[in-house]
């Protein structure tokens, strides 16, 4: 275990690897006895997956139900509030070698991991904080950092595996340790995603008034100044002598009267807010689903207040740099997108001040695209609800179809397009990608986004003639025609989701629009070469990116070949 002291305020833990022969040996073996060895099928990669999951779930909540002890977890959520306060820090940008931004995104999320699963722990206190619990707690972190890290590797390795024809590949190295790799060219399109993502960071809509807003609507529906929690949490801090880092606990019964009395509002007012705050033993997520929706509201994330159990009595246990970590996650990455702690649902008056954000927010995405389409003076129309000729009216706001962000006419492309947009939440890991995947292409209680564009589309093809006395009117040019025009569905959003590579239906970023509509944009192409024994293997590698290549083999440099409508060759080896 390495131990990073930045400055006077920050301690970081980087396991060694010393736990890799403890765990990973032996679920190598495991999967030798149980699969055989390589090579595997597609289904049987995903299911080696799930079985080194499976695996390592259980030994880290093996470790979390051996250890009770109340000052091993409390140094965890200190460990926890350093690393969280420590981004906000001048260190931050100058970290030492050995450690990086993406390992310390990592370690706060097994970190919580911990803590999460600490809820179903019965603690004692009585351990003193000394040389002697730092030598034993080194191991046992360790351990569960090393499961954490393997956990959160085999759940992405698992998304790939449901996004992508033909992925992940699972083999043996010199020591007869398994590894997760990924095949074909797909290694080299992921690292051209991940560099321009690097420097196009995703664009958010910062609500300048979000703070005051949440803190009135507190206030209007709850009936309780935010801040007076606050101010009893401070009065905690000052009598306990605790600082910024320390972790808080206070018994459930005490603390609650400290704010009802502060507030001056019944118990039941005072729970009801702090409930969709809390995470306990009932309401948070197994280890399995955590991995899963890594960005769900039943998360330490969003649910700062622990209801923790030492000795057999219940307290609320929480860090100061974590209330204001719930506080942002939830004024950037939560409420304007509609979502809110389930606990808060019932309250209508916090449930419409939620769908005003969420409105206001969607508003975003489409203004900046309308400000785009404007610059190439195209004909166009925003909030499409209805087509209308001169002896009738076509509503769209019906079962099958609804609203149309955009229609955008182009003489460029001799297309129509039908635009919606979808603002998405920024997605820095694959489990999270999957989820816009699956909004994409999946349905649920509603028609997924591409079922739902498709129906618009059909539409609007089988009635051209609708759409061309509608803009001829709308527009008052009777010569306006769209003769020879087909119908594009596409979407436009605000930041890059991994399924655009792949996308049914074209997905494209707001930035990308002048060129789309104009005919300007260019897919890129990647041009792959792989020498394979004494065969040189080239393929070009065109939208859309993640389908199993085939490839041309051949010994002389002159050979040609027919190749498909995605510029692959189609001679297979041995022809």
């Amino acid at each position: 275990m390495k131990i990073f002291n930045i400055g006077d305020s920050f301690t970081i833990f980087r396991g060694d690897k010393t736990a890799e022969p403890k765990f990973r040996s032996l679920v190598s073996e495991q999967i030798i006895t149980k699969f055989g060895k390589p090579a595997y099928s597609i289904q049987n990669t995903t299911d080696i997956l799930l079985f080194i999951k499976s695996r390592y779930i259980q030994e880290f909540e093996k470790i979390i139900q051996k250890e009770t002890s109340y000052i091993f977890y409390k140094e965890i959520i200190c460990l926890h509030e350093q690393v969280s306060n420590l981004r906000f820090s001048e260190h931050f940008q100058n970290l030492p070698e050995g450690l990086d931004k993406s390992y310390l995104a990592g370690y706060r999320r097994i970190l919580k991991m911990i803590i999460e699963q600490a809820c179903a722990v019965e603690m004692v206190k009585g351990e003193k904080r000394d040389q002697q619990f730092r030598v034993r707690i080194e191991p046992i972190i360790d351990d569960l950092l090393f499961l954490g890290e393997m956990l959160i590797g085999v759940s992405e390795s698992l998304a790939e595996q449901q996004l992508i024809e033909d992925v992940i590949e699972v083999s043996f190295d010199q020591k007869n340790l398994y590894t997760l790799s990924r095949k074909h060219h797909y290694e080299f399109i992921f690292s051209h995603i991940a560099n321009k993502q690097e420097t196009e960071d995703p664009d958010y809509v910062i609500d300048q008034n979000a703070g005051v807003d949440f803190r009135v609507a507190m206030s209007e529906n709850f009936g309780i100044d935010y801040d007076h929690i606050w101010q009893v949490i401070v009065i905690l801090m000052e009598n306990w002598k605790q600082e910024l880092g320390d972790c808080i606990a206070a018994e459930c019964e005490g603390f609650l009267k400290d704010l009802q009395q502060y507030t001056k509002q019944p118990l039941e007012q005072v729970q009801s807010l702090l409930s969709g705050l809390t995470l306990t033993n009932e309401n948070k997520m197994n280890l399995d689903e955590l991995l899963r929706k890594p960005y769900a509201l039943n998360r330490y994330l969003y649910k700062p207040f622990l209801i923790w159990t030492i000795n057999k009595k219940q307290y609320y246990v929480f860090g100061i740099v974590s209330l204001h970590e719930t506080e942002n996650s939830l004024l950037l990455n939560a409420i304007p997108w509609g979502k809110f702690p389930k606990e808060w649902h019932d309250n209508k008056g916090f449930r419409e001040y939620v769908h005003r954000k969420e409105d206001a927010h969607d508003k975003w995405l489409d203004d900046i695209v309308e400000e785009n389409i404007k610059t190439t003076g195209l004909h166009y129309q925003r909030t499409v609800k209805s087509f209308s000729t001169k002896t009738k009216s076509y509503s769209m706001l019906v079962d099958g179809l609804g609203e149309i962000d955009f229609i955008i006419i182009s003489p460029h492309t001799k297309k129509v397009y039908i635009a919606d947009c979808k603002h998405l939440l920024g997605r820095y890991d694959m489990v999270n990608q999957k989820n816009d995947f699956e909004h994409f292409t999946k349905d649920g209680k509603q028609l997924s986004y591409n079922n739902r564009l498709k129906l618009k589309v059909d539409w609007m093809t089988e009635n051209m003639q609708i759409l061309e006395e509608h803009f001829q009117l709308r527009m008052k040019k009777q010569t306006l025609s769209l003769a020879g025009y087909s119908v594009e569905g596409v979407f436009f959003i605000n930041t890059p989701t991994f399924y655009m590579y792949n996308a049914d239906y074209r997905i494209y970023t707001y930035d990308q629009v002048v060129e789309v509509i104009t005919g300007k944009y260019a897919d890129p192409v990647f041009h792959c070469v792989v020498i394979e024994d004494d065969c040189e293997i080239f393929y070009p590698v065109k939208y859309p990116y993640f389908k199993k290549p085939k490839m041309l083999y051949y010994n002389n440099p002159d050979d040609e070949c027919e190749v498909d409508k995605y510029g692959y060759p189609i001679r297979n080896k041995g022809e």
